[in-house]
């Protein structure tokens, strides 16, 4: 991942950030009640702002569920691959039922 991340230009993230980041989108929390489809929340064990974050939509979106992946962090798909494809694949076949 750190090799990965070391390939990106300072101006595309600058870019990346402005366009497309938490602080340019509007707030819809007021919205996320309505939602009435499953939603799954995967943070990381080592991800404290984004497991809080995900635990406030949790109570926010009536039918989410929060799975917090161990021995990972802001990218758990990428540092615990298999934990977050098996939490993925179980959300999956639970909504299916």
């Amino acid at each position: 991942m750190a090799r990965e991340r070391s390939r990106h230009c300072a101006r595309g993230l600058a870019d990346s950030l402005r366009g497309a980041g938490t602080g340019s989108m509007p707030p819809l929390w007021e919205d996320l009640g309505a939602l009435d489809l499953p939603v799954l929340l995967l943070t990381g064990a080592e991800d404290a702002k984004f497991a809080a974050i995900a635990g406030e939509l949790r109570a926010a979106l009536p039918r989410a569920q929060h799975v917090v992946v161990p021995g990972a962090g802001h990218c758990a798909h990428l540092e615990a691959p298999d934990p977050a494809a098996a939490a993925i694949r179980a959300f999956l076949d639970e909504d299916d039922d």
